[in-house]
C-alpha cells in the first residue's frame, strides 16, 4: 500500500504473491547498581540484528517472479545496530513482607532513524521501515510490587512510556503500557520457575502528526522463566514468550490474511552480582 510504481501499468505487472521471513535477535546489557536504603540505578543497552528475506512469485503457477519495483520496499537485508539505551533511578520500598517499587527514567536515542518511509514508497524511492531507534527521549515510568511466600511469591509490573515530541524526521513512536503478573516458586535447591500473563497495549506511530499503517497494537501473552544458579553469583535464565490475542489498533489497515500470526520469544540470559 506504501509503494507506487510509476513506471510501470497495470497490465505489466502480472498477478503475484510474497513470502517474507523476519528473524529480530536482540543482545540486551544491563547494569544495575544499588546504593542502599533501597535505592538502585541501572543502564540498558540493547543490541540489535534484524534479519528480512522475501521471496516474490506467482499466483498461478507458483513460479519464482521479481517484480518492477522489487526492492524499493521489501529486501533481503541484514540490519545490524544499537537500540536506544535506557537509564532509570528506581527506589524500593518494604511494606511487611511485601513491597513495592518505582522507577523512573529516560531512553537516550542512539538508535539509528530512518526517513518517513510512506512519502518515499509514494514516489518509488528505496525505503526503510525497520527502525533501531526512536530519534527521541522518551520518558519510562514504572511500578513493581511483590509479595513472597515461604518458597514462592507473586510479582507485578507496569510499565508506562510517554513520547511527547517528533524527532527530526517528524516521527513520533505512540505511547505504550506494558503488564505483566506473576507466580514463581522454588524448584529445586539452585532453581526458580517462573510464570507470567502479560500485556501491551500500544497507540499509533505517526508521521507529521498521522497514525501510521500497521502501527498500535492491543495484545495478551504468556511467558514461562527459568532461573539456574550456577556459581554463587552467576544465574542462568531461559525465557519462552507466546502471544495469544492480539488485535491492531487500525483495523482498517489490515485484510483478514495480514493479521499478525501467534509468535514465540526465545530469550537466554546470563546475570551475576
Amino acid at each position: 500500500p506504501d509503494i507506487s510504481p510509476v513506471q510501470c501499468t497495470e497490465q505489466e505487472i502480472p498477478n503475484h504473491i510474497h513470502d517474507q521471513g523476519l528473524i529480530f535477535l536482540n543482545l540486551t546489557n544491563t547494569a544495575l547498581y544499588s546504593f542502599g536504603d533501597g535505592w538502585q540505578a541501572s543502564l540498558m543497552v540493547p543490541f540489535q540484528v534484524r534479519l528480512l528475506r522475501i521471496d516474490y512469485y506467482l499466483a498461478d503457477n507458483q513460479e519464482s517472479y521479481t517484480p518492477p519495483y522489487a526492492g524499493i520496499h521489501h529486501r533481503n537485508e541484514s540490519l545490524i545496530g544499537l537500540g536506544d539505551f535506557e537509564v532509570s533511578a528506581q527506589r524500593l520500598v518494604p511494606f511487611g513482607r511485601s513491597g513495592l517499587g518505582v522507577s523512573v527514567g529516560t531512553t537516550i536515542p542512539v538508535g539509528r532513524i530512518e526517513e518517513n518511509p510512506y512519502d518515499l514508497g509514494a514516489e518509488s524511492k528505496e525505503h526503510q521501515h525497520i527502525q533501531m531507534g526512536t530519534g527521541a527521549f522518551v520518558p519510562l515510568l514504572e511500578v513493581v510490587a511483590f509479595h513472597p511466600f515461604q518458597q514462592s511469591g507473586l510479582l507485578g509490573r507496569v510499565r508506562f512510556e510517554i513520547p511527547f515530541y517528533e524527532n527530526t524526521y517528524r516521527y513520533q513512536s505512540g505511547r505504550a503500557v506494558r503488564w505483566s503478573a506473576g507466580y514463581w516458586r522454588t524448584l529445586f535447591a539452585q532453581s526458580v520457575g517462573f510464570i507470567q500473563i502479560q500485556g501491551t497495549h500500544e497507540s499509533s506511530d505517526e508521521w507529521y502528526g498521522i497514525p501510521a499503517p500497521f502501527s498500535g497494537r492491543d495484545a495478551v501473552g504468556l511467558a514461562l522463566s527459568g532461573m539456574w544458579r550456577v556459581q554463587d553469583d552467576r544465574e542462568l535464565i531461559l525465557r519462552v514468550e507466546r502471544n495469544v490475542w492480539e488485535r491492531p489498533r487500525n483495523e482498517s489497515d489490515r485484510g483478514e490474511d495480514e493479521s499478525l500470526p501467534p509468535f514465540w520469544v526465545f530469550s537466554f540470559g546470563l546475570s551475576w552480582l
